[in-house]
């Protein structure tokens, strides 16, 4: 379980409800009355199963053997997209494989990375950590498998000195109070804005 199915038909209503065989899915999204999203829930077995649409007030509408689980196999690393961030860490990085699980965890060296969202068996999305300039290897753990490594596959890239290169708009009233961009390379969350000797309020 754990992907994301589209269930399609005619006059769905918000209240309709969708079960794989015999089991409520998840995390219902109403998208109009032809279709809804939902969370597959697990399965004991592989194998085909119906699904049933239950609307308050109306009979059940069956599509029979509309959907079939398959045995999964172990988890595997293919990919990190892209292959070189900051050492201060926070952007989002593209973890593919196969037979990734929800509760597939990724590592960077011995950084643990937030998730961010599953995207099913074949992508995560993370929060890069923090860590130390280098090539680290990337590694993907998932309970009762093995872990799956691809060696040196992320370089740590030391970001250079913060340099400023644009503000836009160019000019702005003495009272202040307008929003204005500030464009430039290798900034920190530390960095602040000043124009003249008075600090900016960061938006």
């Amino acid at each position: 379980g754990g992907i994301i199915v589209a269930v399609k038909g005619q006059n769905l209503r918000p209240e309709s409800v969708v079960y794989f065989g015999g089991t409520l899915a998840l995390e219902p999204s109403y998208a109009g009355p032809a279709g809804i999203a939902v969370k597959l829930p697990p399965a004991a077995v592989s194998g085909s199963v119906d699904v049933v649409v239950k609307t308050p007030g109306y009979p059940d509408s069956v599509l029979e053997k509309g959907f079939t689980y398959t045995e999964m196999g172990p988890p595997e690393l293919t990919g990190v997209s892209p292959e070189s961030g900051p050492v201060e860490g926070g952007t989002v990085v593209a973890i593919s494989g196969e037979n990734l699980r929800p509760e597939t965890q990724v590592y960077f060296g011995s950084k643990k990375a937030p998730i961010l969202s599953y995207g099913g068996t074949a992508g995560i999305a993370v929060t890069l950590p923090k860590g130390d300039a280098g090539e680290v290897d990337v590694t993907i753990k998932t309970s009762g498998f093995d872990d799956s490594t691809l060696e040196k596959a992320f370089t740590y890239l030391e970001a250079g000195p913060p340099l400023l290169t644009g503000v836009t708009p160019g000019n702005g009233p003495v009272e202040g109070g307008i929003v204005v961009a500030v464009t430039g390379e290798n900034f920190r969350e530390t960095s602040s804005v000043w124009f003249g000797d008075k600090k900016a309020i960061p938006k």
